[in-house]
């Protein structure tokens, strides 16, 4: 978890891509699954928005399966062997964050 300027950010760390992952994920966003927990914990701070993802190593398999399904998430985070990052920001999420 991260936040800054009101703007919160969850994943999930994986080693590869599971579709029942970003199912998982997706049910998350779309009904609201443990909303009271996640409001307990961040009660002090000023939230404007919660922003669900996924991390993983980067492959070209990662990469293909994930941009099949990223609808469901709000982003995929991919940790490249030179550890440099690529990201699929549905929302733009990390340009407000950075």
């Amino acid at each position: 978890m991260a936040i800054k300027d009101g703007n919160v950010v969850f994943y999930e760390n994986k080693d590869r891509f599971v579709l029942s992952d970003f199912e998982k994920v997706h049910n998350l966003i779309a009904n609201n699954l443990y909303s009271n927990s996640i409001n307990r914990l961040l009660h002090s701070f000023s939230v404007s928005k919660i922003h669900y993802g996924i991390g993983m190593p980067f492959s070209e398999k990662n990469l293909t399966k994930s941009n099949q399904h990223v609808e469901k998430i709000d982003f995929v985070m991919f940790v490249k062997e030179d550890s440099t990052i690529e990201l699929i920001d549905n929302y733009k999420i990390f340009n407000q964050l950075i």
